[in-house]
């Protein structure tokens, strides 16, 4: 008798630990907390830059595993939801730059100095306030922090605002949340557009090496768990249906109208009949499309 005819798998558990989503616009994030330190902050993991390279290839993007590795972090939607863990399940906005090969922090502090603070400077003066009230006045533009900044322990983060005073923590519950949410995504339009002509139109070396710069949201850990017991009643079963219940984790996140394709990253655990102390484990990735798997 062989083993695979003498192993019965009683239970799957499928843990999705890992999402790329690769976007067309920053308005991909329902808000934006702007990184402003001077320096590389959270690097791609090595199984990450495995993860970004297969997915770059399988949508027919050149980019070499190096430029990826120099990927620089620009912010997240969120604070983690992990009491201490930081950079673990909120989505985390990276731009990628096929053409940068080295992986110096001034290139951190010429993308923060000339491209993404003058980008969302102008985007804040340009932007249709929100319909509140009272009237508002418009959210302060973030500030270029220096090493000395940081050293000094100055706040190196700028959460992009619809209008002075805005609390997220609130803003959901008033009756103008969505002249609100409105505004916050046309800056967050305008800005990526201002750094997209910045880039584009720029003859100076400093700049041009970010050219075709390509924008991704990972989350680093999601964490969510899904086990099907095959002897028992269905709970879901398939990676298909897993995949589907986290993606809805980050529907208050993240907007699928600006998010094309994506890559999960899952493991799974087999219990079997004859040796449940020793589970079988395996992993392993897929592409999808963001629009099916967000979609009710």
């Amino acid at each position: 008798m062989s083993i695979s005819s003498a192993l019965e798998i009683n239970s799957q558990q499928t843990d999705i630990e890992t999402l790329i989503f690769h976007a067309t616009s920053l308005e991909a994030a329902r808000k934006l907390t702007l990184s402003t330190e001077p320096r590389y902050v959270r690097d791609f993991k090595d199984h990450e830059v495995d993860a970004v390279h297969r997915f770059f290839r399988s949508i027919r993007v050149s980019v070499s595993r190096t430029a990826i590795r120099s990927a620089i972090y620009l912010g997240r939607t969120r604070e983690n939801r992990r009491v201490g863990a930081v950079f673990s399940d909120e989505p985390c906005v990276y731009l990628v730059f096929p053409h940068m090969e080295d992986r110096y922090d001034v290139y951190v502090e010429r993308l923060l100095k000339l491209v993404v603070i003058p980008a969302f400077e102008e985007a804040l003066q340009m932007y249709d306030l929100p319909r509140v009230p009272g009237g508002v006045q418009r959210a302060a533009p973030p500030t270029f922090r220096t090493k000395k900044d940081q050293i000094r322990g100055i706040m190196c983060h700028h959460e992009v605002r619809a209008y002075l005073g805005e609390d997220w923590a609130t803003i959901e519950t008033t009756p103008w949340h969505e002249s609100t949410t409105a505004s916050r995504q046309q800056i967050h339009r305008l800005a990526w557009e201002n750094m997209q002509k910045i880039i584009q139109s720029s003859n100076n070396k400093q700049i041009t090496i970010f050219k075709d710069m390509q924008l991704l949201f990972l989350v680093p850990q999601v964490g969510h768990s899904v086990v099907t017991d095959f002897n028992g009643p269905s709970s879901g079963g398939d990676i298909a249906w897993t995949l589907r219940e986290a993606l809805s984790l980050y529907d208050q996140d993240l907007d699928p109208e600006h998010l094309e394709e994506g890559k999960v990253m899952y493991a799974g655990e087999f219990d079997l009949g004859k040796c449940r102390d020793q589970p079988m484990t395996t992993s392993g990735s897929q592409t999808f499309s963001i629009r099916d798997f967000f979609r009710k």
